[in-house]
């Protein structure tokens, strides 16, 4: 069988070389015999691009995109190098000896922009609001059943279960003012929020930009450099790539253009911080399948969708070397990795074969929702064409992000389809990414759930192992049920292309999915 690439003329296919990607490298502002003297430039306005924008300025908005809320909020914990969890407004947490009560110690020296101080009382506000309204931060605290205060700077979260990993979890909890916030109400925080961090927010337009400027009144131990942020939402790959090259944008923190123009930016002076950010694949989604009695519902027919798909060459097409082939929901490096799992074969006539022993010899037709600024039309396309290869017919919807995730999230009485192209950023090395498919009666703040007790049982128990050794195996058992079950497309393991100009200076990428501008400067 030919693959997808003789089906689709109008697809260029450029394949990048194959060569290591370099590490970034700062160089330094003088010193040295010879060492060219950096001068900053007067203007210290940072100008970044992003693939999509949240959906609003606040916290309920999106479980990720850190870089988009650091300038205006804090967090109780933040990433180093690693996934390392290091004290940011929290200076200290303890576990008790049952290890179900959490007490963090938090600094007593941080005001909101507005003034007032910061407190534990704000930070259980923030907690309450994620478990009571369902704001996707409860992806990585899902299993905190509450928090209390203690004092002004005290707090204890409890959890129904031992979770090793919930100071992890909190470096997403983004601290909102709980008497600003119940003055104003949600719509109110909406249209004009104030937090913690060192910038206030000048413009949000939807879809288009954020601008953050610099407080007048400094933060207390986060020295920002930047007088001002403007995050500009860019889909289009050749409008980042032209961005950089004309001075418009410093950085390219969401970028949505393949390998061969990395390697080209590159070439050309730019600093590509090359990372493994995320795990692409096409999710299953068990709820809408099993309502639909969609045949999904057949083991045999999400396996024969794998064996579908040329995840070689996609993988190459789409990444070149950023990009590789795989076939676990895991980040390589997480204890959750198991890199003795080959990669899925390529094998459209035993695709067909268990299509036809599942009772569907013809194939079927199915519905797939994706986001245009979250997946590359190119993948999609890729996934129809293997599909329909096999004789399954996919119709592919496109939306805008902020009605995607309205979908993901089921607001506005809206549903997601049977199939959707995501993935997992294993953002802390204990897969809680994989937290957003827990359901099985368990709170989830997506749609997206995946529900077999025998994994849920397995990563109950990993998360409550505080042995290192021990809890990597139990992690690698629960890694072998999710593949035996194959809830989604495993496709490949993809690096981020963030992408810095030659001017920049100073910015530190500790994880992909969470860094700050704080430290940033540009020179002349």
């Amino acid at each position: 069988m030919s693959s997808w690439f003789g089906r689709l003329p109008f697809l260029v296919v450029i394949v990048a070389a194959a060569c290591a990607p370099a590490a970034p490298v700062t160089p330094a502002v003088s010193g040295g015999v010879g060492a060219p003297r950096e001068e900053r430039a007067e203007s210290q306005a940072l100008r970044v691009i992003a693939g999509a924008l949240i959906g609003n300025p606040t916290p309920q908005a999106s479980n990720s995109n850190a870089y988009q809320y650091f300038p205006l909020y804090d967090s109780l914990t933040v990433f180093g190098e690693n996934a390392t969890v290091l004290p940011w407004i929290a200076t200290k947490w303890e576990a008790s000896a049952d290890g179900l009560t959490w007490t963090f110690t938090i600094r007593d020296d941080v005001t909101f922009s507005n003034g007032d101080k910061l407190t534990a009382e704000d930070v259980v506000f923030t907690i309450q609001q994620v478990l009571e309204k369902r704001w996707p931060q409860l992806t990585y605290i899902a299993t905190v059943a509450g928090a209390r205060v203690i004092n002004p700077t005290t707090l204890a979260i409890t959890t129904r279960q031992v979770d090793v990993t919930l100071p992890s979890g909190t470096t997403y909890l983004w601290i909102v003012p709980k008497a600003y916030f119940e003055r104003v109400g949600f719509e109110g925080f909406v249209q004009q929020p104030i937090g913690s961090g060192p910038y206030e927010l000048v413009e949000f337009r939807s879809a288009d930009r954020i601008l953050y400027r610099k407080r007048s009144t400094p933060h207390t131990f986060r020295k920002a450099n930047p007088t001002e942020i403007l995050i500009r939402a860019v889909v289009d790959a050749s409008q980042q790539v032209n961005g950089l090259r004309t001075g418009e944008a410093h950085i390219v923190a969401g970028p949505t253009y393949q390998a061969d123009q990395a390697e080209q930016l590159k070439r050309e002076g730019f600093v590509i911080y090359n990372k493994p950010t995320g795990i692409g694949g096409v999710r299953f989604t068990q709820s809408v399948y099993e309502a639909k009695n969609s045949p999904l519902k057949d083991k045999r027919v999400r396996q024969a969708l794998n064996y579908a798909v040329d995840r070689e060459t996609l993988t190459r097409v789409l990444y070149g070397s950023y990009g590789r082939p795989d076939s676990q929901w895991a980040l390589p490096g997480s204890q959750y990795y198991d890199p003795s799992v080959p990669i899925w074969p390529y094998d459209p006539v035993k695709a067909k074969q268990l299509l036809a022993e599942a009772g569907y010899p013809n194939g079927f037709k199915a519905d797939m929702d994706y986001s245009t600024s979250m997946t590359s039309p190119t993948l999609v396309q890729a996934i129809q064409a293997y599909f329909r290869e096999v004789g399954v017919e996919v119709s592919a919807n496109a939306y805008e992000q902020g009605i995607y995730v309205d979908k993901v999230y089921g607001r506005n009485n809206q549903s997601i389809s049977e199939l959707s192209p995501g993935g997992n950023g294993d953002t802390n090395g204990f897969n809680s990414g994989s937290r957003v498919f827990i359901g099985c009666g368990r709170p989830s703040p997506q749609q997206y759930f995946y529900c077999n007790l025998e994994w849920d049982r397995l990563m109950d128990l990993a998360y409550a192992e505080r042995d290192d050794a021990k809890r990597r195996q139990i992690f690698l058992q629960a890694n072998k049920v999710f593949r035996d079950d194959v809830p989604v497309v495993f496709l490949y393991t993809a690096d981020s292309l963030l992408t810095a100009s030659p001017k920049v200076r100073g910015w530190q990428v500790p994880m992909p999915l969470s860094f700050r501008f704080d430290e940033v400067y540009l020179l002349k």
